[in-house]
């Protein structure tokens, strides 16, 4: 049995590479993973694979994964003579945030890959789900924020008449309680909301997510609200909920209890105060596509956490690059940085990617694989010397770290 510890990829010959990818393959749909849930697992199947990995994978593999994770809602963009499968995949492996699909995303993916296999987008497709469907259900995108002029988040007010518990007679509750029960499947114990030291906007958009893919309208909502609670949040909830309260009252007694100055002004002080470079001298032995990696996820909970008025994009793009500015390797980024926060990720990992190849640091030198890599180019030297070229394979290739 192959273990698959750090640094494994790049020791591989290109055939095992393949044999990963297409045993992931069929996990993800043994496992019937979709959308979301897959983008979270690909990530975590292939965080340790560079650029090079996916470059040395075989090319119809390459394009039976692209096309797999097309297929169970996953965007993966277009690939050229310029910007080839192999960098597309590794561009999807390394994003912070999952793409959000686009109506000719989804044309241009089904003119290629038909049918889909999607929970998430199965409302924006024709039931074969092969096609566009030419009216979409119209349930919420975001959950309802607090209101405030300045904030270019999207929200919805607390008053939204769609989020106001209305009388909902027998059958339609005994439908409603079934598309909950898909909605408390979805479930684990860490997607829930629990009060203290948790940031209520986060876990409801999971909520929302959840509920589109149950198909429960907002007028169900109320029904399958106590289920994305836990701890002194649902303590909170059973204690002084009355049978008659809506979903928007629900919500904003939550935030009265767990969330308020206090609250933000502790949301604000880490989120002036992480750096890459800091979280770069917390993780010495980690590569700064790493930490850049672990700053983002930090920074986009975080935003969450803030005052309404300061989670707009605009200032999320520059407090991306304050974070990063200090660090050499993100310069290329950050001295002329893109006011789109998508592509600022995007241009500071290419720019990250494009430094550590020409000026590995000390710490990446000693790490797993970059000392794994030395000790190729040492033993690929010593091999090209002694032995006659059957000895070489397809692994002794080297690169540097990216």
């Amino acid at each position: 049995m192959v273990s698959y510890e750090k640094g494994w990829a790049q020791a591989a010959p290109s055939g095992l590479l393949a044999s990963y990818a297409m045993d992931r393959i069929r996990l993800h749909t043994d496992e019937n993973y979709t959308d979301y849930t897959l983008w979270s697992v690909f990530q975590e199947d292939f965080e340790m694979f560079t650029l090079d990995d996916f470059e040395r994978m075989r090319a119809d593999v390459r394009m039976k994964l692209r096309a797999h994770l097309l297929r169970r809602g996953v965007f993966v963009a277009a690939y050229s003579e310029i910007y080839p499968v192999a960098r597309v995949l590794y561009d999807v492996a390394q994003e912070a945030e999952p793409h959000i699909w686009t109506d000719d995303d989804l044309k241009s993916t089904l003119n290629e890959i038909s049918p889909m296999t999607t929970v998430a987008l199965r409302n924006r497709l024709t039931p074969s789900m092969d096609g566009l469907a030419t009216t979409t259900q119209n349930l919420p995108l975001d959950p309802p924020l607090s209101s405030h002029a300045n904030s270019s988040v999207p929200n919805e007010s607390d008053d939204d008449p769609t989020l106001v518990s209305p009388i909902i007679d027998q059958a339609t509750r005994t439908e409603y309680v079934e598309k909950t029960i898909t909605v408390m499947e979805l479930y684990t114990d860490d997607l829930k909301y629990n009060g203290w030291d948790d940031i209520l906007d986060i876990k409801l958009k999971i909520f929302y997510d959840f509920c589109r893919m149950a198909d429960l309208p907002p007028a169900g909502y109320m029904i399958a609200f106590p289920h994305m609670l836990k701890g002194p949040a649902q303590t909170c909830y059973y204690g002084s909920t009355s049978s008659t309260e809506s979903f928007a009252d629900a919500i904003k007694r939550l935030r009265q209890l767990f969330e308020g100055p206090a609250f933000y002004r502790k949301n604000l002080d880490a989120w002036n105060t992480i750096t890459l470079q800091g979280i770069m001298d917390e993780s010495p032995d980690q590569p700064i596509y790493k930490c850049f990696r672990l700053l983002i996820n930090e920074l986009s909970k975080l935003r969450w956490g803030l005052h309404p008025d300061y989670r707009t994009d605009r200032q999320y793009a520059d407090k991306i690059v304050t974070a990063c500015q200090s660090v050499p390797a993100c310069h290329l980024a950050t001295w002329k940085p893109s006011e789109d926060h998508y592509q600022l990720i995007k241009d500071i990992r290419s720019s990250i990617s494009v430094w550590e190849a020409t000026n590995p640091s000390p710490a990446m030198v000693n790490s797993p694989q970059q000392a794994y890599s030395t000790d190729r180019r040492y033993n690929r030297n010593n091999r090209d010397t002694r032995n006659s070229r059957n000895s070489r394979n397809t692994y002794d290739k080297t690169r540097d770290i990216r």
